[in-house]
């Protein structure tokens, strides 16, 4: 049999804190609709967590309610959200182009400003007479 997970979004402190009210609660079938196997920690936010399952009709019953109240001391009655893992989200990272020069934004941006730039450029230059 595969396992399935949803994500457990809200908890209101570090996952090791909460993890046994937590277990009570998606562990009693009556309570929050399915049985989960196992919880999990998560492996990038320490204020979620990985509920595992083996069946289907208890991630599917789980998953329907959505929001579960969960009583975690001191903390009260605190609701936590149910969604199913994201889909594996590849990020590219955007191309990192090179400052352009302000001789080159000159060109672009007119023919008088053009040759203002080549002007100071062969004015920059030595001449030969002065070597």
């Amino acid at each position: 049999m595969e396992e399935k997970s949803l994500i457990l979004e809200g908890l209101p402190d570090d996952f090791h804190r909460v993890k046994p009210k937590v277990e009570l609660y998606f562990r009693n079938k009556r309570r929050s609709g399915g049985e989960t196997l196992q919880i999990r920690e998560h492996p990038d936010d320490k204020r979620k967590a990985l509920l595992v399952y083996i069946r289907d009709e208890d991630l599917k019953k789980v998953l329907d309610k959505r929001i579960h109240k969960v009583d975690i001391k001191p903390h009260g009655s605190v609701e936590v959200t149910v969604k199913l893992p994201e889909e594996t989200q590849i990020k590219i990272k955007p191309q990192v182009l090179p400052k352009p020069r302000p001789e080159t934004l000159a060109l672009r941006s007119s023919p008088a400003a053009a040759r203002q730039v080549i002007i100071r450029i062969i004015n920059i230059r030595p001449h030969a007479s002065s070597c």
